[in-house]
């Protein structure tokens, strides 16, 4: 329970730095810092632990990579979506990567859901249709009539946050099950490196769009706002900071829950770390001037309880 608390409070805090540092300096930018600065303290923590690439065999190595690029295709997608849309919505829709996972447990490994998962599954399908109901409120261009709450987001954030859940479960369930033959470090460990590596292979087609402005359609939101030029150095240094916390957050979200999963303890760990999205729902109605609807957070709220359900399972 420890190390999925710990997994949901990285996560959470990690959805929030992203939301905060991709308004301020784009996708491709804070996706390529945030998975530098987390694979640097994956392989500092290796080497203080003194483990060694020997344990990890052809085969295994490349299964990790895959999952570090179908993953890597997760975190652009999600941290676009919270460009473009309410972090606390986002995270949510995104948390679904559990029942993914669970389905290709199901029907690659022959594992049973049984009662309990597949109501948690049900009602996790529920809360997203609720959630993700069109007329939904959020950051962006003033929206109109007598139901509105607040501005309406772009109409781009919902399919990427559901990407971003697609990709997160297929690298989630690939990473899960190498663990168990290469320890809760070393695959997380080639995993970024593999998505860092393609990251830096693609940088001379994105230099482009490497810039610290708000570009058209992605809210600045009021938090990254401190009365300072956007491209002055102190501007580049709040978004750095934003993008390496988010880095280290999930590096050390991901080791948690890989150590819990490897401790035995699969069914609590998932169903505790899968209450992260309280975390950028709080913050993106306090500090963010995020709004959501009563649908959009009972849905997030079924969401969340039945991905407790099917973590129980």
């Amino acid at each position: 329970m420890i190390y999925g608390l710990l997994a949901a409070a990285g996560w959470g805090t990690s959805a929030v730095a992203a939301a905060v540092a991709v308004r301020r300096a784009g996708t491709y930018l804070v996706v390529l810092l945030s998975q530098a600065v987390g694979l640097g303290a994956l392989v500092l923590l290796a080497i203080v632990m003194r483990r060694t690439l020997d344990v990890i065999t052809g085969p295994v190595a490349i299964g990790l990579a895959g999952a570090g690029l179908i993953g890597l295709v997760g975190y652009l997608t999600f941290y676009r979506s919270v460009a473009l849309g309410p972090a606390g919505l986002m995270s949510a829709i995104s948390s679904t990567y559990g029942g993914v996972a669970a389905g290709l447990a199901v029907g690659l490994l022959g594992e049973h859901l049984g009662v309990s998962g597949i109501a948690g599954l049900l009602l996790a399908i529920c809360g997203v249709t609720l959630a993700s109901a069109r007329g939904s409120a959020g950051p962006g261009p003033e929206s109109t009539g007598p139901e509105s709450t607040g501005p309406a987001f772009s109409a781009a954030a919902i399919p990427l946050a559901f990407g971003s859940a697609l990709a997160y479960g297929v690298s989630g369930f690939i990473l899960s099950y190498f663990t168990r033959q290469s320890g809760w470090l070393l695959p997380g460990v080639i995993a970024h490196g593999t998505s860092v590596t393609a990251l830096l292979a693609a940088l001379p087609f994105a230099t482009g769009r490497i810039r610290l402005s708000r570009r058209r359609g992605e809210p600045a939101g009021r938090l990254p706002e401190r009365g300072h030029s956007e491209r002055s150095p102190r501007s580049w240094r709040w978004m750095l900071t934003w993008a390496a916390a988010a880095g280290l957050t999930d590096a050390g979200a991901l080791l948690a829950y890989s150590r819990g999963s490897q401790l035995g303890q699969v069914a609590i760990t998932a169903a505790t770390s899968s209450v992260y999205p309280v975390i950028p729902l709080i913050v993106g109605v306090a500090l963010l001037g995020e709004r959501l609807r009563r649908r959009q957070l009972t849905g997030i709220a079924l969401i969340i309880a039945g991905l407790v359900l099917l973590g129980l399972a």
